[in-house]
């Protein structure tokens, strides 16, 4: 599976995650979007505090 394979999956299913913005398979190249310095361990880790 290739990353444009997984990319679809995941926006499909409302799961976010950098878009593909140009690539070429065949050189092995591939630009995506930058979705900044949040992570998603940081999501969690806020979600879990504001749950006690």
């Amino acid at each position: 599976m290739n990353y444009d394979s997984i990319n679809k999956l995941l926006l499909n299913n409302k799961i976010s995650a950098p878009r593909l913005l140009s690539e070429n398979f065949n050189k092995n190249y591939i630009e995506v979007e930058d979705l900044g310095t949040k992570t998603l361990f940081d999501i969690f880790k806020k979600k879990k505090n504001q749950q006690i």
